[in-house]
């Protein structure tokens, strides 16, 4: 009997952990396949292994049948046609106050995308209490009112959230996010269909897993950081003076270089609503029109 139940663990065990990485290598599969760096045969490679060796665990170890082995991969290709092949995580990357919100509700309400807050996704696990441990372990007492209850001093809070800091942070609990984000992603696909997700983050191309899972990252950019208009637009954001602005919000944002070697399209934003709308729709017609 405990064997029985034993094998009957390790069996969904294993189902999980199998659907959960067809999901991962379907969402990643647009970006196997249009990157010009990697072979084509590597994404069918990478398919044909996984069934292959499923196929064998299935009927050699588990001892299914050959047609119970044949029903369960089929399902397992029909999900990543449903929820990775026919799903576009795009990557929206830029300065601050260079127009991705702008950029980001105009796919939504012309394309129907769907966004997701990086920012606000992180600001939500930073409030766990057991990463609030890791968050004064790692960078210090500062950011708390109360250190023995762990109550996060908002003002200092806002400005390391807005900070490079974040950057540092996806790494620190890289675990917490990525559940959150395949969640979400998954949520959408399974309740609304949708077809494209927009991941929102200033800093988004610096993390490696959030760059890969996202195809294509597009970076909206400006070369008027620092320039008046953009200074009065982050003082009225995030209601803050002048030195605040430039000390906190603007100092430690990405150059262009680092925006162009990183995303795979930018359009340069000049306040131009109508132009950024005319390349925001080049944009869809060059990389998602035929998706």
């Amino acid at each position: 009997m405990v064997w029985f139940l034993f094998t009957i663990l390790l069996k969904s065990l294993y189902f999980i952990f199998t659907f959960v990485l067809l999901i991962l290598l379907s969402i990643a599969y647009p970006r196997i396949i249009q990157n010009p760096k990697l072979p084509k045969f590597i994404s069918s490679f990478s398919f044909s292994l996984f069934y292959v060796i499923n196929i064998c665990i299935l009927f050699y170890l588990f001892e299914f049948s050959f047609m119970a082995t044949t029903v369960i991969n089929a399902i397992y290709l029909i999900s990543a046609q449903f929820l990775g092949f026919k799903l576009r995580i795009i990557g929206l990357s830029g300065q601050i106050c260079s127009g991705k919100t702008t950029a980001a509700e105009y796919l939504h309400l012309k394309h129907d995308a769907t966004i997701i807050d990086y920012t606000e996704i992180l600001t939500n696990i930073l409030k766990r209490p057991d990463v609030r441990v890791i968050i004064k372990k790692d960078f210090g007492d500062s950011l708390f009112k109360n250190i023995k209850t762990l109550e996060y001093n908002e003002e200092e809070f806002k400005k390391f959230i807005h900070s490079n800091n974040i950057n540092k942070i996806g790494y620190i609990i890289n675990k917490y996010v990525i559940q959150d984000i395949l969640l979400r992603v998954l949520q959408e696909k399974i309740y609304f269909n949708t077809k494209y997700v927009i991941l929102e983050n200033t800093f988004l191309m610096r993390n490696s897993f959030l760059k890969y899972i996202c195809f294509p990252v597009l970076s909206i950019c400006t070369d008027q950081i620092g320039h008046a208009p953009v200074i009065r637009r982050v003082m009225n954001k995030y209601n803050c003076d002048r030195e605040e602005a430039m000390s906190v919000y603007l100092a430690n944002q990405p150059g262009l270089m680092e925006y162009k070697v990183l995303s795979d399209f930018i359009i340069y934003n000049d306040q131009d609503i109508d132009k950024l709308k005319e390349n925001l729709e080049n944009f869809v017609v060059t990389n998602l029109k035929n998706y």
